[in-house]
């Protein structure tokens, strides 16, 4: 399954999937695309920052620094990115009534957690990781 994606500017980011690709390899293409957007960190806290989801409100902690910002931990709200919309899955036991896809899909709120290093000496990524969180909210209690 190969990752074709473009990048143009800043902020716009663009995954193309293969004809018929099962969900799961498409959300891991989604996941490395998101570990690779490296943060600009001269930005304002709380920058919207361009992801495979869309524009997203991003909040980012500088856990170390040396003579750049070594580990650092970005927090996002994928729910409330500007293109934010959930694989349709036609096959869900939600889908009990054909047509109800996108008031269920605004029943999940879904978040993101980067985890990012950088080595001090050569100013480049050594490492990425991003967990995302979806809960379908009447379960969450």
């Amino acid at each position: 399954n190969p990752l074709k994606f473009t990048v143009e500017g800043d902020d716009d980011i663009k995954l193309f999937p293969e004809d018929d690709e099962p969900v799961d390899i498409l959300n891991i293409k989604r996941g490395l695309i998101s570990a690779l957007a490296v943060p600009v960190l001269e930005e304002d806290r709380n920058r919207r920052m361009p992801t495979i989801y869309g524009m997203c409100k991003t909040g980012y902690t500088v856990n170390a620094r040396e003579d750049i910002a070594t580990d650092v931990t970005l927090n996002r709200d994928l729910s409330k990115c500007d293109n934010f919309s959930p694989v349709k899955d036609h096959t869900s036991p939600l889908a009990l009534i054909t047509g109800l896809h996108y008031p269920l899909a605004q029943l999940i709120r879904s978040s993101q957690t980067c985890n990012y290093k950088f080595d001090n000496a050569q100013k480049h990524m050594t490492s990425a990781s991003c967990t995302e969180n979806h809960m379908l909210v009447p379960f969450s209690y």
